[in-house]
C-alpha cells in the first residue's frame, strides 16, 4: 500500500489498492553518479515496516575521482531499490489488470443492486404512501365521523327530547316540560350515524309553512302538534286550529282535553270566528311579553326556565288547506301573527292547499314569505337553506298518538305549582310578632307574583280597600288562601290591632283551628267570635252583632269629632282595633228561608257601605256568587263596596261573577293556589290582574305559630258556636243569678246569638210560673231538664228546697244519674214512677202544696214531671174514705189531672214549681187545658211548625238545627229564642258547686 511520505510522495505498497497515475508521476528516480540528496531527503530502499532512519551523508577522501566503498553500496542499493520498485509496479499492474477486468462485472452487479436497492425503494415509498393515504382515510372517517356525530348532538341539544327523537314505541313524559325552539321535520340519511335529524324553528318563532302532498302534509302537521304537546305543559299549551274543510287532521289529539280543557279548543271552520279566537291569542300574546320583559328574559321558554313553573300560555295556531276559506280580516290577523310571533309565544302551523284558490283580497306569498318553508314529499323534506334533502318520518301510529294523549293528560293531573310556606314570607313578623300598627290599614303578604310578594291592605282611605271578596272552584285552594290571610294579620297585628270575626259555613271543616284545644288553650288570641257551622240564625245574629259594634264606634267618633278610625285613633290616642269579618262560603247566608235571608242581606249591606269609616273590613269567600237568590237584588250594591277581588282557578261565568264582567281571567289559571288579585273592582283585566302564588298554610306550623301567639298574650276565651253540638258549659263564668223571694231561676242553655250569657228562666213567688217543655224529641228534652234542673241545686241547696220527679219515661240513664248528683248534693228527692203519679199528686203533692203555702219561710219545692202523657189514672179520684178534698185547690183536685193543673196554675205562689214534659201539644193541653193554664214558659224540643206557632205565634219560624230548643216567655216581647241546651256531660254537680 501507500503510506505518506511526505506531501507529494508515497510508499508503494499492495494492501488492495491501486496505484495512481499521478503517483507515478510525481515519483522520480536518480541513478547517475554518486548518490545525491534531495531536499534532505535519504537515499536507498525502504524495507516495509522497517523505521526510517536518516543516515550521516558520507565523508568524502581526498581522492574524489575514485568511488568509495559507500558510493558502490549505495548504487547497489539503489540498483536493487529500483528492480524492487519495477516488481511492485508490476505485480500492481497485473492486479490493475485484473481488477479491471472485474469492473464490468462489478458494475453490472452494483447496477443490479442499484436496480433492486430503487425497487426497495419504491416499494417502501408506495407502502409508506399507501399507509399514509390508510391514515389520512381514517382519520377523515372518524373526523367525518366525528362531525355527524357532533351535528346529530348539536340537533338534539336544539331539539331535546320528544322534539327530535323517532316517535315509535312507547311514549314516557320528559323530566323537563319546557318546549324546545325547533322540532323535527325528517331526517338526512347517513350511513354511520344513521341519520341526522332534519330540525326547523317553530316555538319562540313565527312558525312554519307544509307545502306537498296532502297525505304527506297532514302527517307531519299532526306530528309537529303531537312533538309540542309531548314537551310542555299541557295546561300552559294551546291549539288552535281553523278547519275550514272539516277535515279532521289533528282529530286524534281531541283526547287532550280530559287532561285540560282549554288545550286543544273544538276547531272552526268559519274565517270571522276564527279571527276573533285569534284576537284572544294576540291578547294573550301580550301578557306573555310582559311576564318575560318583567323578568328580563326574551322569551316565554325563558321565563319557564328561570322560574321553574309556567307562566303564561303558548299558542299553536294551525291553518288547514290555506288559504281556503281564508278572508281578508282573517289574513289580517295571521300576517299579524307572523309579525308579532316568536317570542310571543305564538306561532303559526299553515298547510298549503296548493288547488285553493285565495280569495281577491289575500295574497298567499305575504303569509308564506314570513315563515319557515317546509316542501314536504312522498320520500323527501326539503327545507330552502339546507344543503341537502331528509326524508320524511313515517307517520305516528294511531296506538303511539292514543298513549301520548293518555300520558300528557294524566301528567297534566299531577302537575302542581310551587309549593310557597307562608311563613317564608314573613320572617321578620314570624321572629317579632305584632310589631306593627293598624292605624292607617291592614297589610298582608299571601303570596309570590313571579319575584315579587303579592300583597293585600285592608284601608279605610288613600285609597279606600276596605273590603275583600275571594272565589274559586271546589279544591283549588280558597280556604288557604282565607287562612294565608288570618294567619299573615294575625302574626302582624296584636289583638289590640286587630280583633277576628269568624264565620265558618263549610261544617267547620277550616275554622276548627282557632278554636281552644281540648285542654281550654292555645286558641288564635285575636277571634272574638267562631262559628263552626253552617247555621242561617247564628249568621245573622254576628252581622247584627257586627252592626251593633259599629253602631258604638259612630257614637264614639261623635263624640271626639271623628269621621274614620284613622282620625279617632289620632284625636284620641286609643288603640281602638280594626275588626274583620270573615265569612267562608258566605252564599249559605243568603240563601235558605226569607227571614234570614233578608236580615243577612240588609245587614251585609249596611255594613259593606258604613263599615269603613269605623275600621270593619269584610272577607266573603264563596265557590259561587251567580245564582245566589238573595243576592239577586242588592248583590250589585253590596259587591260595589269590594274593590280587592281574587279569584283561584274557576269556570269563565265565575270568573266573571267574581271578578267582573269581562273578566275571565280566572278561567285560564292552571294550578291549585294559583291566584288572579285585581285591586279595581275586578275591572281592567289588562292593567289591574295580577297572577301570582298563594302560599301554603302548613297545619303544623301554624298551629305551632298560634300556640306561640297565645303564649305572648291572649285575652278571654273566644266564643264559639257549633251548631251541631250542645253549648259548652263554663264553669268559670256561667252562674246562676240569684231569684227574688222565694223564685228560682234556672239555665237552659245558650241562645244562638253572640253574647257569652246563657238564657236563665226565672220563676217568680207568683201565679202561672210553670215551665213546659213540650215535644217529641226524648234527646234534646233530657238535656233542657238536665239543665234546667241541675242549674237549680244551688239555690235549692241554699233554701233547703227539695225535688220530686214524677217519671212517666221509667227509663234514660240521665235521669239516674241527675238524681244520684240531686241526692249527692245534699237536696231531698223523692222519685215516683208512672204507675204512681195520680196516687202521689193527689195523696202527698196536693196536701204538701197546701201546706207549704201556709208559711212563707218554708223550703221551694221543685217538680219535675216527665212523660206525664203517660201516666195512668189522672182522671180518677182517690179511694180513700178520709181525704181530705177542700185543702185550698178548686172542686176538680180530688184527681191526679185536677192537682197538677191547679199546681201549675197556682203551685209558684205557695212555694211549689212545676217544670214538665209533654210529647205534644194535644198531651199538655189535656193535663193543662186549652189554654194552657199556668204556663210562663214554653221550651220547645221538636215541635212541630203548626204546634209551634199555636204556641208563639203564627209568625214564628221553625226552628232549624240540632241539637235545639225554642224558648218563649208567654209574658215577654223577645218572640222565640233558638237556643242550644248545654251539654248534658260537661254540666255537672261540680261545675256548679265550683
Amino acid at each position: 500500500m501507500l503510506t505518506p511520505e511526505s506531501d507529494d510522495s508515497y510508499s508503494l505498497g499492495f494492501g488492495g489498492k491501486h496505484m495512481t497515475e499521478g503517483d507515478s508521476a510525481r515519483r522520480r528516480i536518480h541513478i547517475e553518479g554518486e548518490p545525491q540528496w534531495n531536499g534532505g531527503r535519504p537515499s536507498g530502499r525502504f524495507v516495509p515496516g522497517s523505521t526510517f532512519r536518516p543516515q550521516t551523508p558520507p565523508q568524502r577522501s581526498g581522492a574524489e575521482d575514485v568511488p568509495s566503498i559507500l558510493a558502490e553500496e549505495s548504487g547497489r542499493q539503489l540498483d536493487r531499490a529500483v528492480v524492487d520498485v519495477r516488481r511492485r509496479v508490476a505485480t500492481l499492474k497485473g492486479r490493475l489488470e485484473s481488477v479491471s477486468a472485474l469492473i464490468p462485472a462489478l458494475a453490472e452487479a452494483t447496477s443490479a443492486a442499484d436496480e433492486r436497492e430503487l425497487a426497495l425503494a419504491r416499494a417502501r415509498a408506495e407502502s409508506q404512501r399507501e399507509a399514509q393515504l390508510d391514515s389520512v382515510i381514517r382519520r377523515f372517517e372518524a373526523d367525518s365521523r366525528r362531525g355527524m356525530t357532533g351535528v346529530v348532538d348539536l340537533s338534539r341539544r336544539l331539539a331535546p327530547g320528544w322534539a327530535s327523537a323517532i316517535c315509535e314505541g312507547s311514549w314516557s313524559p320528559q323530566e323537563v316540560s319546557i318546549p324546545a325552539d325547533f322540532v323535527r321535520v325528517g331526517a338526512i340519511p347517513h350511513e354511520t350515524v344513521g341519520g341526522v335529524p332534519l330540525i326547523v324553528p317553530m316555538v319562540n318563532h313565527p312558525g312554519l309553512v307544509l307545502s306537498g302532498a296532502a297525505s304527506a302534509t297532514d302527517n307531519l302537521a299532526l306530528s309537529l302538534a303531537a312533538r309540542l304537546f309531548a314537551q310542555s305543559p299541557l295546561k300552559h299549551v294551546v291549539l288552535e286550529v281553523f278547519d275550514p274543510k272539516v277535515r279532521g287532521t289533528l282529530g286524534t289529539l281531541t283526547g287532550l282535553r280530559a287532561g285540560h280543557p282549554g288545550a286543544f279548543p273544538p276547531p272552526t271552520v268559519d274565517a270571522s270566528s276564527f279571527a276573533g279566537r285569534l284576537d284572544a291569542v294576540m291578547q294573550s300574546a301580550v301578557r306573555n311579553v310582559e311576564l318575560s320583559r318583567l323578568a328580563g328574559v326574551s322569551s316565554l321558554t325563558d321565563l319557564w326556565r328561570l322560574r321553574g313553573t309556567p307562566e303564561g300560555t303558548l299558542h299553536l295556531v294551525v291553518i288547514l288547506d290555506y288559504p281556503y276559506a281564508v278572508d281578508r280580516a282573517l289574513q289580517e290577523r295571521l300576517l299579524r301573527i307572523a309579525t308579532i310571533g316568536g317570542p310571543s309565544g305564538t306561532s303559526l302551523l299553515v298547510v298549503v292547499d296548493p288547488t285553493a284558490v285565495p280569495d281577491r283580497e289575500v295574497i298567499p306569498d305575504e303569509l308564506i314569505g314570513r315563515l319557515t318553508l317546509v316542501e314536504v314529499g312522498a320520500d323527501t323534506v326539503r327545507v330552502p337553506g339546507y344543503p341537502c334533502d331528509g326524508v320524511p318520518d313515517p307517520a305516528l301510529r294511531p296506538d303511539f298518538v292514543e298513549e301520548l294523549v293518555r300520558g300528557v293528560g294524566a301528567s297534566a293531573r299531577l302537575v302542581q305549582g310551587p309549593t310557597i310556606p307562608l311563613e317564608s314570607l314573613m320572617p321578620d313578623d314570624v321572629e317579632v310578632p305584632w310589631a306593627h300598627s293598624a292605624e292607617q290599614s291592614l297589610d298582608v303578604v299571601v303570596g309570590r307574583t313571579g319575584r315579587e310578594p303579592l300583597t293585600i291592605s285592608l284601608r279605610t282611605e288613600n285609597p279606600p280597600h276596605p273590603n275583600i271578596l275571594i272565589g274559586g272552584a271546589v279544591g283549588q285552594g280558597k280556604s288557604n288562601l282565607v287562612l294565608d290571610i288570618i294567619y299573615g294579620l294575625a302574626v302582624r297585628y296584636s289583638p289590640q290591632e286587630l280583633e277576628l270575626y269568624l264565620l265558618d259555613f263549610k261544617r267547620g271543616l277550616e275554622f276548627k283551628r282557632f278554636a281552644p284545644d281540648p285542654d281550654g288553650r292555645h286558641w288564635l288570641p285575636h277571634v272574638r267570635v267562631l262559628s263552626l257551622e253552617s247555621n242561617q240564625a247564628f249568621g245573622v245574629a254576628v252581622l247584627r252583632s257586627v252592626d251593633d259594634e259599629m253602631e258604638r264606634r259612630s257614637q264614639l267618633f261623635k263624640q271626639v269629632g271623628a269621621n274614620s278610625l284613622n282620625s279617632y285613633r289620632t284625636l284620641t290616642c286609643s288603640p281602638m282595633p280594626r275588626l274583620l269579618l270573615v265569612v267562608d262560603e258566605f252564599h249559605v247566608l243568603f240563601e235558605g228561608e226569607d227571614r234570614y235571608v233578608d236580615q243577612a242581606v240588609e245587614l251585609m249591606d249596611r255594613l259593606a257601605k258604613q263599615g269603613r269609616a269605623y275600621g270593619i273590613h269584610l272577607l266573603l269567600a264563596s265557590q259561587t256568587t251567580s245564582g245566589v237568590r238573595g243576592l239577586a237584588i242588592k248583590g250589585n250594591s253590596i259587591f260595589a263596596q269590594f274593590p280587592l277581588r281574587l279569584s283561584l282557578k274557576n269556570t269563565a261565568a265565575e270568573s266573571q261573577a267574581i271578578l267582573s264582567e269581562g273578566n275571565t281571567a280566572a278561567a285560564d289559571l292552571s294550578y291549585r293556589g294559583e291566584v288572579v288579585l285585581n285591586r279595581n273592582f275586578g275591572s281592567d283585566p289588562e292593567g289591574s290582574n295580577v297572577r301570582g302564588m298563594a302560599a301554603y298554610a302548613e297545619p303544623d306550623r301554624m298551629a305551632a305559630l298560634q300556640a306561640r301567639l297565645w303564649e305572648q298574650g291572649h285575652g278571654e276565651m273566644p266564643m264559639v258556636f257549633v251548631g251541631r253540638e250542645y253549648a259548652a258549659w263554663d264553669s268559670s263564668r256561667d252562674h246562676v243569678p240569684e231569684a227574688h223571694g222565694r223564685g228560682l231561676s234556672m239555665m237552659l242553655g245558650r241562645p244562638v246569638a253572640v253574647t257569652r250569657e246563657p238564657v236563665v228562666l226565672t220563676v217568680d213567688q207568683d201565679a202561672d210560673q210553670t215551665v213546659a217543655l213540650v215535644g217529641s224529641d226524648v234527646h234534646v228534652a233530657a238535656a233542657a231538664v238536665n239543665s234546667l234542673v241541675r242549674s237549680a241545686i244551688p239555690t235549692l241547696v241554699e233554701r233547703g228546697g227539695s225535688v220530686v220527679i214524677l217519671d212517666g219515661l221509667e227509663e234514660g240513664a240521665w235521669l239516674d244519674a241527675l238524681a244520684e248528683d240531686v241526692r249527692g248534693a245534699g237536696v231531698g228527692i223523692t222519685r215516683v214512677p208512672r204507675a204512681d203519679i195520680a196516687g202521689h199528686l193527689t195523696g202527698t203533692l196536693g196536701p204538701a202544696a197546701e201546706t207549704a203555702g201556709r208559711g212563707d219561710d218554708r223550703p221551694p219545692l221543685l217538680v219535675v214531671g216527665l212523660g206525664l202523657q203517660r201516666a195512668r189514672g189522672m182522671d180518677q179520684a182517690p179511694s180513700t174514705s178520709g181525704f181530705d178534698i177542700d185543702f185550698g185547690f178548686d172542686g176538680d183536685a180530688t184527681t191526679g189531672r185536677g192537682v197538677l193543673r191547679r199546681l201549675a196554675r197556682e203551685g209558684a205562689l205557695m212555694g211549689a214549681h212545676l217544670l214538665g214534659w209533654w210529647s205534644s201539644l194535644r198531651a199538655l193541653e189535656s193535663d193543662l187545658g186549652m189554654a194552657h193554664d199556668g204556663v210562663a214558659h214554653y221550651v220547645t224540643v221538636g215541635l212541630g211548625l203548626e204546634e209551634l206557632r199555636a204556641v208563639a205565634g203564627a209568625m214564628t219560624p221553625p226552628i232549624d238545627g240540632s241539637p235545639r230548643v225554642g224558648w218563649f216567655d208567654r209574658n215577654g216581647d223577645s218572640g222565640l229564642v233558638t237556643v242550644v241546651p248545654f251539654h248534658p256531660d260537661q254540666f255537672r254537680m261540680e261545675d256548679i258547686d265550683g
